[in-house]
């Protein structure tokens, strides 16, 4: 039984830094800071294995040197890709990182690789054994099969609704109506309803049929909504390294917290608390903590 098992979302991340973000036509001077593997789903797989949950990942993998770099790097951080699929002939997906020196960025997202990932009998058997099964919102056809292998095992479907997110307007609340746990932000909120206010977008969503909406508010902490009503969690002040792959981290950190038997808020901070940590490093994956080190430091900040 698999805690977590996560579908597709990794890429090869190239990061340069610079003075300040671009504007408009012109040209800036960059460094090359290095490559490292990220993604959205990847990410949080890495994260969740660090915090202690038992995590599969499945998806396209590109045949070049990024692909099996990248499916290295789940094995370094506990992961378990063994049912990953490699594309043969094909070029991975990637990002281009600009990270400025207060530790905001820019990405830019080239997916390469043919969407969305095929979902074929080893993966589909692991999402039919695990307590959660982690995607990024597709269209109904793919994430009806998804959602249906999770629910057969008995498993909660959670999907991070964020900008590039493939599913759109009806599309996007087909695949939410089969939706137990949503992560987002402001911004992904207001993708799915941009008419609506912060706190009713969260309500429509908790009326489709999800259980938890739990938003990311940046440096202003979280926030977690259900039909109870809404909690809230600050965030942490901490020196900020690099954003990139932070609320990936958050995402990770809450469900560790929620399979720990942590309860509302406790769970947020424990997920703001993660956050905190990782923004101090470089890179999506730097400075992921585990389970004690976050422990550690909620001790140190009451």
């Amino acid at each position: 039984m698999y805690d977590l098992f996560c579908i597709a979302g990794s890429s090869l991340d190239l990061i340069l830094t610079l003075t300040r973000l671009p504007q408009p036509d012109e040209k800036l001077l960059a460094q090359f800071a290095g490559r490292a593997a990220g993604g959205l789903v990847a990410n949080a797989a890495c994260a969740a294995a660090r915090l202690g949950l038992h995590t599969g990942w499945s998806g396209l993998i590109g045949d070049d040197d990024g692909g099996r770099f990248v499916l290295g790097e789940f094995a370094t951080y506990g992961v378990d890709a063994s049912r990953a699929q490699i594309l043969a002939g094909s070029a991975g997906d990637f990002c281009i990182i600009l990270l400025d020196d207060s530790g905001e960025r820019t990405i830019l997202v080239v997916n390469s690789l043919p969407e969305p990932p095929p979902l074929d009998e080893v993966t589909l058997e692991a999402l039919g054994q695990c307590r959660v099964g982690y995607a990024l919102p597709r269209p109904p056809a793919w994430f009806e099969q998804f959602a249906g292998a999770v629910h057969t095992g008995g498993g909660l479907v959670a999907v991070d609704m964020e900008s590039t997110a493939l599913a759109h307007g009806a599309e996007l609340e087909a695949s939410l109506r089969l939706t137990d746990l949503v992560f987002t932000n402001r911004s992904g909120l207001g993708m799915f309803a941009s008419d609506l206010s912060f706190e009713d977008a969260a309500a429509h969503l908790l009326a489709l049929g999800i259980q938890e909406v739990v938003v990311t508010l940046g440096a202003a902490g979280s926030a977690l909504f259900t039909t109870a009503g809404r909690l809230d969690a600050p965030g942490f002040s901490v020196p900020v390294v690099d954003t990139t792959g932070s609320g990936d981290c958050f995402h990770a950190a809450y469900l560790a917290a929620r399979q720990a038997g942590l309860q509302g808020v406790e769970r947020l901070r424990f997920a703001n608390a993660a956050a905190a940590l990782k923004v101090q490093h470089l890179g999506a994956r730097g400075g992921l903590p585990n389970f004690v080190e976050v422990e550690s430091f909620l001790a140190q900040h009451g």
